[in-house]
């Protein structure tokens, strides 16, 4: 009896190191096993239809019908008692509606000079810069022609004439000028040379135009590039 008394504590911490040994054993298995998981095909899935990736996917659709361009104008006009000259650069952003028909805004602004005789009878030229905006639309129904047609609001300086179309001046002999907003429409054709970087030539005639006016000047010939169009 006292023999088993002096065995069994040796057996209680045996049973109890088995024990201890066998939970550490369960714990460092399941430690590994999280370790190995693969994400679930529920995850993969939500991660390839992310919000970020349509939205990438949306804005690339966007841009792809965007073109750009930039023109230029010229327009001349003349009497007896002056002469003109016009040149203005307008840079555009155009969007595809479909693959013949865009639109799109268009800003810019124009150069003039103007030779005339003053109030004090002597010979002025008078330089002035106008600013534009507007919008326009296109439609290209061949594929190096098209149909163009713009709105735009304009700040136009021009002298300040008397009936006689002399040009006003102050005490100093200088001549004077007035600002004034108008409205354009110009409606005609282009040409382009259909590239992906190509260039265009447009002959339009605006139809707000007042012929008998001054400064009018009805017909315009302008000429740029186009990206994409």
């Amino acid at each position: 009896m006292k023999n088993w008394m002096r065995i069994l504590p040796l057996i209680f911490i045996l049973l109890a190191g088995f024990q201890v040994d066998s939970a550490y054993g369960q714990y460092y298995g399941k430690k590994k096993k999280k370790k190995k998981k693969k994400p679930t095909t529920e995850k993969v899935e939500r991660t390839r239809t992310s919000p970020d990736s349509k939205s990438s996917r949306e804005t690339a659709k966007f841009t792809d019908k965007l073109w750009y361009g930039g023109g230029a104008n010229i327009g001349f006009d003349g009497n007896n008692a002056l002469s003109l000259f016009n040149i203005g650069l307008t840079p555009m952003v155009g969007y595809k509606i479909t693959e013949m028909f865009s639109v799109g805004p268009r800003i810019g602004f124009n150069y003039s000079y103007i030779k005339g005789t003053g109030t004090d009878f002597n010979i002025k030229k008078v330089q002035t810069f106008s600013p534009e905006y507007g919008a326009f639309a296109r439609f290209k129904f061949l594929p190096f022609l098209f149909a163009h047609a713009d709105f735009n609001r304009t700040t136009v300086e021009f002298p300040d004439f008397t009936n006689q179309l002399l040009i006003r001046t102050d005490v100093d002999g200088n001549a004077l000028t007035i600002k004034e907003s108008a409205n354009e429409i110009n409606v005609g054709l282009g040409y382009t040379s259909g590239d992906v970087l190509g260039y265009e030539i447009l002959l339009l005639y605006d139809v707000l135009a007042d012929n008998t006016a001054t400064l009018g000047l009805p017909f315009k010939f302008r000429f740029g590039f186009n990206y994409k169009f």
